[in-house]
């Protein structure tokens, strides 16, 4: 067997081989054992500077839950509010609507009563025959009565007219109850005008 400085004198290069791998091996050691020691420094900054972080952390998580409460309970706070005007709204447009109904079913009674009354008056005089000398109603003992009272209307014609009147009266109080449930709403909702209505 060939010894190890003979194997040196015959191959040369093995010696700067070995040389190579010691100091390799010395490199990687070194550098295993800084690098346990900068993982241990690193944990040790990593607890050192968890225990000082921390605090600051929590302070801002419970500061941002706090507010986050303080919004909720001030929505919901809103939204109770909102719905008490609603009912409160509610309330006051369903009892106008009430007296506008009462109106119009007085109204409905009026015009039925007049037509009522309009069942006894004559119907419309026959129209005069086109170049006939005899008068349209013959027998008529008074002349017919003219004027703007409409006092001497026929019944169909003043029938016509009481229902129309009542109808004109019944939009306008259907448009007077709306004009008004629009004004209440507007003056809850957005408080009082800054300037008069025209």
């Amino acid at each position: 067997m060939i010894s190890i400085p003979a194997l040196l004198l015959v191959r040369p290069w093995l010696k700067y081989l070995a040389v190579a791998i010691a100091v390799l091996a010395a490199v990687w050691w070194w550098n295993r054992w800084l690098d346990g020691r900068d993982e241990a420094a690193f944990e040790r900054g990593v607890i050192a500077g968890r225990a000082q972080v921390q605090p600051t952390l929590d302070k801002e998580r419970k500061d941002r839950a706090d507010e986050r409460a303080a919004q909720l309970a001030d929505q919901a706070q809103r939204e109770r509010d909102a719905r008490e005007k609603e009912n409160t709204l509610r309330t006051q447009i369903d009892k106008n609507r009430k007296a506008s109904d009462e109106k119009l079913r007085t109204l409905a009674a009026a015009r039925d009563r007049d037509l009522e009354q309009l069942r006894n008056r004559p119907a419309r005089p026959p129209e005069p025959v086109a170049g006939s000398a005899v008068p349209a109603n013959p027998g008529a003992d008074k002349p017919p009565e003219f004027g703007c009272t409409g006092a001497g209307l026929a019944g169909p014609d003043a029938a016509f007219l009481v229902r129309e009147t009542a109808r004109a009266i019944e939009l306008k109080e259907h448009l007077r109850a709306c004009y008004a449930h629009v004004d209440k709403l507007e003056l809850e909702l957005n408080g009082p005008p800054d300037r008069p209505k025209p």
